[in-house]
């Protein structure tokens, strides 16, 4: 029985390593491809469960493939205009019936033009 709680414990542990791990490498991310403004992503990134059904961590590996690319498209408020997609994104998803992150990833595959 200990034992078995034991097992409990550490998978846990190991859960909650490996989530607070994978949310600081998408933080890590959003800071290298937004820079400057980060922080809008960042921010957003706090409410996105609440705002558009997204985990933090969730919103930031989406945000940061998009983000660069209308960074690099040379679109002047790429962060914004991330945050705004992916609210665009969530409408959609309700609509249709499907995960926020797989309309974020077909808006994203329209604007490269797949």
């Amino acid at each position: 029985m200990i034992g078995g709680a034991a097992q409990q414990v550490t998978g846990f542990l190991k859960g909650s390593v490996k989530a607070a791990s994978d949310l600081g490498e998408s933080m890590n991310a959003v800071n290298k491809v937004f820079g400057q403004s980060a922080a809008v992503i960042l921010d957003f990134g706090k409410t996105a469960a609440t705002q558009v059904g997204l985990s933090q961590r969730a919103f930031n590996e989406l945000a940061t493939p998009l983000g660069a690319m209308l960074k690099n498209s040379g679109i002047k408020d790429f962060a914004d205009q991330t945050v705004e997609l992916t609210k665009r994104a969530s409408d959609m998803a309700s609509v249709f019936n499907v995960d926020v992150s797989e309309a974020l990833q077909a808006i994203t595959a329209g604007l490269r033009g797949e």
